[in-house]
């Protein structure tokens, strides 16, 4: 493997995790926001 292709994945494999991380770290601050409130659902979020 060429030191050019490594990089290529390293990054794209970076940039899925940060992806990731940040949609976990949006639905949590969602689920934080809705905590104990009655969601349009009707459904109330345990905290």
């Amino acid at each position: 493997m060429n030191i050019h292709s490594h990089l290529k994945t390293f990054i794209h494999n970076k940039l899925l995790y940060y992806q990731c991380q940040t949609i976990k770290g949006v639905q949590l601050f969602k689920t934080l926001l809705l905590c104990g409130k009655n969601t349009p659902l009707g459904i109330e979020i345990p905290c």
